[in-house]
């Protein structure tokens, strides 16, 4: 049975509403970070495990920091304090029993930015925040990003993975950026451990949940051609109830 999880995106940073989650049939999330920890107060994930213990939800995924961090960073202090992001969002995970951090390699770029130097940069980073990963037994997941982001590319995909690392594969993204989903999903099928599954018209990141006919048969395309392991985790705002977006999604 494919896992389907709700991303705490749903709540557009209000508080979660966890016994709403449950409520739905949804027994998996996946935490933002910046969604729990906005205030840098590590108390608040002792409350959180409360919640979701309470409510019999599982956390899927942690998603590592996203505001102000940028693992790539060519100045020494940003990449310093976003690896540092890095390992709380590493050491979150640990505390909500997740296995699994979703990173971004970098933050938006600038046109004349060294692709390949930031590159090396981000899985350096990475390599550093893994270390502390392992002794934890949390596993760092590289996901793919918007086309003036890094990882965006089917050449930065093959460094990434090359480099030893496992995939979040982000549908929406992967649709902006021009990536064919069914064949990124074919080439790194071993890799690919989660999808951010979500929605757009090619051109802006909505976050949007299944639109249409086209929607459902590639979201069931992607999901025939991966691992039944693979967790679907459905990263989008709050256009439907909960209710019906599981009832939607749950025998995919």
């Amino acid at each position: 049975m494919r896992i389907n999880s709700i991303s705490s995106l749903y709540f557009k940073g209000n508080e979660i509403n966890f016994s709403s989650v449950k409520e739905s049939g949804f027994k998996f999330m996946e935490i933002r970070c910046d969604d729990i920890l906005s205030n840098d107060n590590p108390e608040e994930i002792a409350k959180i495990r409360k919640l979701l213990d309470k409510n019999s939800i599982e956390v899927s995924s942690v998603h590592s920091f996203i505001n102000n961090a940028d693992i790539s960073s060519e100045d020494k202090w940003t990449r310093t304090k976003s690896v540092r992001e890095l390992e709380k969002s590493v050491a979150a995970s640990s505390r909500l029993k997740s296995k699994y951090v979703v990173a971004h390699l970098s933050w938006i770029l600038n046109e004349q930015s060294d692709r390949g130097k930031l590159l090396k940069n981000s899985l350096s980073s990475i390599v550093e925040a893994r270390d502390l990963a392992e002794k934890m037994n949390v596993e760092i997941l590289c996901e793919n990003l918007l086309p003036n982001m890094l990882f965006s590319r089917e050449d930065e995909a093959k460094a990434v993975v090359d480099s030893g690392f496992s995939l979040c594969f982000d549908l929406g993204h992967a649709v902006i950026s021009k990536i064919d989903p069914y064949e990124f999903c074919r080439t790194f099928k071993k890799q690919i451990k989660l999808v951010h599954a979500h929605f757009n018209n090619s051109v802006k990141d909505t976050h949007s949940f299944i639109k249409n006919e086209a929607d459902k048969e590639m979201l069931k395309r992607v999901s025939d051609i991966l691992d039944e392991s693979v967790v679907f985790v459905h990263e989008i705002h709050n256009e439907k109830k909960l209710e019906e977006i599981y009832l939607e999604v749950k025998d995919i």
